[in-house]
């Protein structure tokens, strides 16, 4: 019986023993498993990171290539001064001689500005505006209120009209060096107003006016007037008081609109109706006055 008890206890005691060696050898084995991937883990992660990645370059300094010249590896002497720019210069303008008078300007609101010009060789007149071909391929490049640019290439002219009735600057002048006076002579009082739309006017002083288109012009302004958008006469203003103008009754601020029943809307036509006033012994003229049409009739004498 008590052999029979210790057998039994012995043999449970072998399986424990047994049990407890499987239970070490078992955890090792696991262990060393774990162990082993994550050596393999650890090596992969290495090799990963040692891999080349990719290193942002920074953008190019525009300053770099400067700083490269101004170096001037090749000329240490000059270092750091490097010459500025040439810079272009026009070349200068060449003086322009034609034979030209100018007789009058005219600076439109809203319309292009136009010049009256006289070739002395022919002492034909006629009216320009702003690029036109002049003489000789030269183009009106600039008008003003009392003097133009005619231009042609590199060269150019400034025609002159003074209010004093004297010759433009730079036109060739009579010999001796001395200039033409183009003053009108000194003359009688011959504008008589007979009816609160009528006036008599002296033959001679209307002619010494008329021959005189330089010293009239510059008593007073003319410009286009446009109403709606279109022409419909020329506005007169800076009348002069002692001026042929004021004579005859004209005001500042009035539009002229016909001349002897002529529309007078372009430069042209207001100059072409114009001169032939002087062979006229009946003028009329047709204006707007404070926003009212009125008529003024001469008799020349």
């Amino acid at each position: 019986m008590n052999i029979t008890w210790w057998n039994s206890r012995l043999w449970v005691g072998i399986h424990l023993a047994v049990l407890t060696a499987g239970a070490y050898i078992t955890a090792d084995l696991v262990n060393l498993v774990i162990a082993r991937k994550l050596e393999a883990s650890i090596q992969v992660d290495d090799r990963v990171a040692g891999l080349p990645t990719r290193v942002a370059v920074p953008a190019s300094d525009p300053t770099a290539y400067r700083r490269i010249l101004e170096g001037d590896l090749f000329h240490p002497v000059s270092r750091g001064s490097v010459p500025p720019p040439a810079v272009e210069t026009p070349a200068p303008t060449a003086p322009l001689d034609l034979n030209l008078s100018l007789i009058g300007t005219g600076e439109g609101e809203g319309a292009p500005s136009f010049a009256v010009i006289e070739d002395r060789a022919t002492h034909e007149q006629r009216v320009y505006r702003l690029q036109d071909v002049v003489k000789d391929g030269a183009v009106l490049a600039k008008v003003e209120r009392n003097q133009v640019v005619v231009r042609q290439g590199s060269q150019q002219q400034i025609l002159t009209l003074y209010t004093d009735g004297t010759e433009d600057v730079g036109a060739p002048g009579p010999p001796g060096g001395q200039r033409a006076s183009l003053e009108t002579p000194a003359t009688t009082s011959g504008v008589r107003q007979v009816q609160p739309n009528r006036w008599v006017l002296d033959k001679q002083e209307v002619s010494a006016a008329l021959s005189n288109l330089p010293q009239l012009l510059t008593k007073a302004r003319v410009i286009p007037n446009f109403t709606d958008g279109k022409p419909d006469g020329f506005k007169i203003f800076s009348i002069a008081p002692d001026s042929l103008y004021a004579k005859i009754g004209l005001q500042n601020g009035d539009v002229l609109q016909q001349i002897n029943g002529v529309e007078i809307r372009d430069p042209e036509n207001f100059m072409w109706v114009f001169q032939q006033l002087k062979d006229e012994t009946n003028i009329a003229l047709d204006f707007v006055r404070n926003n009212r049409r009125e008529s003024f009739a001469y008799e020349i004498r």
